[in-house]
């Protein structure tokens, strides 16, 4: 009897152990339970994942494009050659004219990959990706002492401003002294009325403009005029920035002794006198 009611205690026991044993792993609601629950819960969390990824893409990347262009802005032409066309489409017979670089346009419109612009009384419309909004990006700026070969970015842009007139660019040459000098006038609207467009040397512009209508050519400098000079026979010719009321003037110039270097300085009416320049400018 005594080993009858062992075994039945024993047996409970068991029972008890391995009931705890079931519930610490499935939980107290049994495996149907806990596996429906699992399946619920799973699917809500990748729904809402996927409702998250789908939200970001599209206002992101349309800020980006939409962004750096502004309706009623002017801006620059930043490439060579640029057609203006009467509609969006490069289609027979439907070009305006060509557009100089580095010229200011009014922004209007956009479509696509087109815009719409206004140039002087016209308008038209150009591939957007030449409008530039800074004018450095386009125009030629310079630092002090330092060399502008062929390649470099500033005497590329300079010659594509004044359209490569001399033939730097197709001669693979460093900026030279006339080709700074004619972009400054053209860029203070002060150009030269040249009658001929060739042998330009540095050195015989006052020769060849000499008598020409329009054109000033003695020895007091004004602002904005160009100072011819030679020494040992090499021509130079550099531009006048300023001039001080004790008659000292600021020169900028590139080329001088046949290096490519941009400089500025004041220099006295004494120093520059000792040069015997000539001075010539527009009247």
């Amino acid at each position: 009897m005594v080993l009858f009611r062992y075994m039945k205690v024993l047996i409970a026991v068991v029972g008890d152990l391995f009931q705890f044993a079931r519930d610490g792993v499935l939980g107290t609601s049994g495996d149907k339970d806990v596996l429906s629950i699992s399946s619920t819960d799973t699917t809500q969390i990748v729904q809402t994942q996927t409702v998250t990824v789908k939200n970001l893409p599209p206002a992101t990347e349309s800020k980006i494009t939409e962004e750096p262009f502004r309706i009623n802005e002017q801006y620059f032409i930043g490439s060579i050659g640029m057609y203006l066309y009467t509609d969006p489409v490069v289609a027979f017979d439907n070009t305006i004219r060509v557009l100089a670089y580095g010229q200011q346009v009014r922004l209007l419109k956009l479509e696509g990959r087109w815009a719409q612009i206004r140039v002087d009384d016209t308008i038209g419309w150009i591939f957007k990706d030449t409008l530039q909004l800074q004018a450095d990006a386009v125009y030629p700026t310079f630092v002090e002492d330092e060399e502008y070969v062929a390649t470099h970015s500033t005497t590329v842009k300079l010659r594509a401003c004044i359209d490569d007139e001399f033939g730097g660019a197709r001669g693979e040459l460093s900026l030279s002294s006339a080709e700074y000098v004619h972009w400054l006038l053209m860029k203070h609207k002060r150009p030269l009325p040249w009658t001929s467009r060739i042998n330009r040397i540095p050195g015989t512009w006052q020769t060849k403009l000499r008598g020409v209508t329009g054109v000033h050519i003695g020895i007091s400098p004004s602002t904005y005029c160009v100072m011819e000079y030679i020494i040992d026979d090499v021509g130079h010719v550099a531009f006048v920035e300023a001039v001080f009321p004790d008659d000292s003037i600021k020169i900028t110039q590139v080329g001088q002794d046949d290096n490519p270097i941009y400089t500025q300085e004041i220099i006295t009416t004494q120093t520059y006198r000792e040069l015997r320049p000539v001075f010539i400018s527009l009247i």
